[in-house]
């Protein structure tokens, strides 16, 4: 559970509204929020504000360690001012990425590379910003964005595991 004192930084002007008790589309309920996940390999700026918007996503957590990307507006500063301009909330979470020489080890399946995301998960960065998340996804519909199109060779999967406390992994948009 979140402590108290979790502050979340939010980018952007306005005000998302609270998550209404309708249902899900599909994702995962987290403590009255929902939650599900995005790679944004192969797609377009457009097409990603175009999910995004489908799924009702109300804050879009960042989960790559560095935000930034060679596809145009899909880097930290661009992405959260599209966002804005389609009532979305950005928030980057830097404890919640894989660290660059890991992440041939997740394409790839590897067990080390998962153990390895896990132990940064559980340290001081990663519970801080675990605790960040679930204070957001508690209370709006949250969409986790990075790289990889396909969850499981993604650190995405090991994010939803430890929210949920599930093996399970979130429907992807």
């Amino acid at each position: 559970m979140a402590s108290a004192d979790t502050t979340v930084h939010v980018t952007g002007t306005r005000t998302a509204p609270r998550l209404k008790r309708a249902g899900p589309i599909g994702g995962a309920w987290v403590n009255g929020g929902h939650v599900v996940s995005l790679g944004y390999e192969g797609l377009a700026l457009s097409d990603v504000l175009a999910e995004v918007a489908s799924a009702r996503v109300e804050v879009l957590v960042d989960v790559r360690l560095t935000p930034v990307s060679r596809k145009k507006g899909l880097s930290k500063t661009a992405l959260s001012q599209a966002l804005d301009e389609i009532g979305v909330r950005y928030v980057h979470l830097r404890g919640l990425g894989n660290p660059k020489d890991n992440r041939p080890g997740f394409v790839a399946g590897e067990h080390g590379a998962r153990e390895r995301f896990t132990r940064l998960l559980r340290g001081d960065d990663g519970r801080r910003d675990m605790d960040a998340l679930r204070v957001l996804a508690a209370d709006y519909r949250v969409g986790l964005l990075c790289f990889e199109r396909n969850e499981a060779q993604c650190h995405r999967s090991l994010i939803a595991r430890e929210l949920t406390g599930n093996p399970c992994e979130f429907p992807q948009m």
